[in-house]
């Protein structure tokens, strides 16, 4: 006979925040959110500008390229722990990573 489990499932009913990151500098990787929850949370991130190639990447070191970060798409959203972070970073200086997120 199979047993029947109830899972609960999260809600998104945290605390939300938004803002936004400026590449300042070309082949630089900036963390966002810049302002990082301490719960898991979801990011849901869009390029406002994007005059050079954007890339994104879980881990913010070394130089920018396809051999070091993923080209990044128009908007991402993903599930991060809390306290994690994704990075940024453009060919050209001067693009914008608008982006809000909310506990779960």
């Amino acid at each position: 006979m199979s047993e029947l489990r109830s899972t609960k499932l999260k809600g998104l009913s945290g605390t939300s925040t938004s803002g936004s990151v400026t590449l300042t500098l070309a082949n630089t990787w900036y963390q966002v959110p810049d302002t990082v929850p301490t719960k898991d949370y979801v990011l849901y991130a869009t390029i406002e500008q994007g005059i050079g190639d954007v890339r994104f990447s879980f881990n913010g070191t070394g130089t920018p390229s396809s051999a070091n970060g993923n080209l990044a798409p128009g908007e991402i959203s993903i599930n991060l722990a809390g306290g994690q972070v994704v990075y940024y970073a453009s060919s050209s200086a001067g693009d914008i990573i608008n982006w809000t997120t909310k506990e779960i």
